[in-house]
């Protein structure tokens, strides 16, 4: 209080500053001194309904003290001064009151107080983590001798979802002097630590794609839930701890469950069947740092689903959840919040004789004859391949024009695989190719789709002579598609 300790000797003032012990609270009263008897109240209010706080919100503390009497060694009170830190990560000042914008040096803060004697003034100032205010008898002519009441807030914007290792707010020390600056009361401090979030402060729109979320926690319901682990955790464990067999079941309500990295949102483990008999023996572990996502096989749309999509490597997008701040031990009910899972962008390596259009989500395989299983190791992270008609490819099916792996997005358009010569989508390049490309060449058969892709080998756009040839030359083994690769990179 440096700053504010040089005007107040400007008018006169001697101030001797007392230091007291830390003391610890959670937003709860701190009754002080009895011989003073005087109460300091802090509260806060936030723009999230839950009171919480996370990024682009608004909290504002508001802080009261009542002196309801006076000791004889004080004689009166004429000055107080509030000392306030805060975290600059997590919170900055939203009203800079009566600072000097040039200097940051002291202004008048009159206009935050909501209460205080007739007559009395704030001078504050501070920076980036911390504030001071004090509250006095500016005329000399106000001062309390038996009890007066004083209120302000201080209202500050959320610049990120708060966590629960971080103190959010200190009133480090609230000091009262009487007029002749001899004897002072120094009260408090006390500490708020946050209250740990599990949504946003501006609840978005789920998304058609996504499957609900409606228990951060646990639940013995029929409810899809989630779950933080803070530290290393058996599924045994979480299942036998977090988890209740009700309603005279014999075993739990099954669920499919994936792990995923907090940090990369990367799915590392999934377990379609988790919480049937023996599933509370499990010792797969849920590390520190991840969160697992259960789906419940009651639920049968979401259970679908989820499961024929659910592989390792796979991004989870939270929708309205802030796992980070979200408290394990207790089960809290979330509104409107959900999750989509998300294909990672397919990555080619670099010997495939692949050419990818992202644009119209399209992979031109310039290779015929080919089975999932070769096609996927044309792939560092696709495990699945599906037909043309939805069903999932096994190793050994052959691939063909028309079929697809998923998007990189939980809403986009599936990749489309061409077959370069496939013309009739049966993943071979033969003489029923050759006679459909010659005839869409005359105009006598329409090619179209996936299949209209493969037969525009020349230059991608349209049918020409020369496509027809390449057919034939390919389906006599004159030509190689891979050559033809070459020719394109």
């Amino acid at each position: 209080m440096k700053k504010l300790f040089a005007i107040l000797m400007a008018v006169s003032f001697i101030l001797t500053l007392s230091v007291s012990a830390f003391a610890e609270g959670e937003g709860s009263d701190e009754v002080l001194p009895e011989e003073l008897g005087a109460e300091l109240e802090i509260s806060y209010t936030t723009s999230n309904s839950l009171g919480t706080f996370n990024y682009g919100g608004t909290v504002t503390f508001d802080i009261s003290l009542d002196i309801t009497s006076i000791p004889a060694d004080l004689k009166d009170v004429s000055v107080v001064l509030f000392e306030m830190y805060f975290d600059p990560y997590v919170l900055e000042r939203a009203d800079n009151g009566g600072i000097d914008e040039e200097t940051g040096g002291e202004g008048d803060y009159t206009s935050i107080l909501e209460h205080c004697p007739e007559g009395w003034e704030a001078l504050g100032g501070g920076n980036d983590d911390w504030f001071e205010l004090c509250i006095w008898d500016e005329s000399m002519e106000n001062p309390l001798k038996e009890s007066a009441s004083f209120s302000f807030s201080l209202p500050f914007r959320v610049l990120e979802d708060a966590n629960a290792d971080s103190t959010l707010f200190e009133l480090r020390e609230v000091i009262v002097y009487g007029y002749d600056m001899d004897v002072s009361y120094t009260l408090g401090p006390v500490e708020f630590t946050i209250e740990r979030a599990c949504q946003p402060d501006e609840i978005a729109a789920l998304p058609e794609y996504a499957l609900p979320l409606e228990i951060a926690g646990y639940k013995h319901a029929a409810n899809n839930v989630i779950y933080y682990a803070e530290e290393d955790i058996a599924i045994g464990e979480y299942i036998s701890s977090y988890m209740e067999i009700t309603n005279g079941q014999d075993d739990m309500n099954y669920f499919a469950i994936a792990i995923v990295n907090a940090e990369t949102g990367k799915v590392v483990y999934c377990d379609s069947v988790i919480g049937r008999p023996q599933s509370d023996k499990s010792e797969v572990v849920i590390p520190a740092g991840h969160y697992i996502i259960g789906v419940n096989g009651n639920k049968t749309e979401d259970y679908n689903s989820f499961t024929e999509r659910l592989s390792v490597g796979m991004t989870a997008e939270l929708i309205n959840v802030n796992v980070d701040a979200m408290d394990p031990a207790e089960p809290f009910e979330l509104s409107n919040a959900g999750f989509a899972l998300c294909n990672p962008e397919p990555e080619i390596r670099y010997d495939s004789p692949i050419v990818y259009d992202s644009e119209e989500s399209v992979m031109y395989i310039y290779a015929n004859d080919l089975t999932a299983s070769t096609v996927k190791d044309f792939f560092t992270n696709v495990d699945r391949i599906y037909g043309e008609d939805g069903t999932l490819l096994e190793d050994g099916d052959i691939v063909s024009t028309g079929d697809y792996i998923p998007s990189g997005f939980p809403d986009g358009d599936p990749i489309c695989l061409v077959i370069i010569g496939d013309a009739n989508g049966d993943g071979l390049v033969n003489q029923y190719d050759y006679i459909l490309v010659k005839r869409h060449y005359f105009e006598t058969f329409v090619l179209e789709g996936a299949c209209f892709k493969a037969a525009c080998i020349a230059d991608g756009e349209a049918v020409g002579i020369y496509d027809y040839v390449y057919v034939k030359r390919i389906y006599f083994g004159t030509l190689l598609p891979e050559s033809l690769f070459r020719e394109v990179k």
